[in-house]
């Protein structure tokens, strides 16, 4: 292989693992956001009695704190799935532009990259 074509070719690889290692941070960190939010929403359930407790009291104002917490929790539960989405098309779209270099490099044929 050219020498060219062996540093384009190891960019290509170095991209692919980059997309890899951001596609699996961000699962861990989307595993991590959903058992947070499981146990707020636990706990703004075990405080749903908090209308019962004084309305201007230190627990209700607590109570309160922790449901607003847990919709927002809930909410960035839901984006973190949104990006692992979009790093996941990303990544296909990697592979797709890398194969049919692998594929053609075996062949001895000369690829064409697509546009997407």
């Amino acid at each position: 292989m050219a020498p060219f074509l062996q540093s384009k070719w190891a960019t290509l690889l170095r991209i692919q693992s980059e997309v890899e290692m951001v596609k699996d941070a961000a699962e861990t960190a989307a595993e991590m956001v959903e058992e947070v939010a499981a146990a707020v929403e636990k706990a703004s359930a075990e405080v749903a009695v908090a209308e019962q407790l004084p309305e201007h009291g230190a627990l209700r104002r607590a109570a309160a704190l922790v449901e607003r917490a847990s919709k927002e929790v809930a909410e960035e539960a839901h984006l973190a799935h949104d990006i692992i989405h979009k790093v996941d098309e990303i990544e296909e779209d990697v592979k797709a532009m890398i194969e049919p270099i692998i594929d053609n490099h075996k062949h001895g044929t000369r690829a064409t990259i697509k546009k997407h």
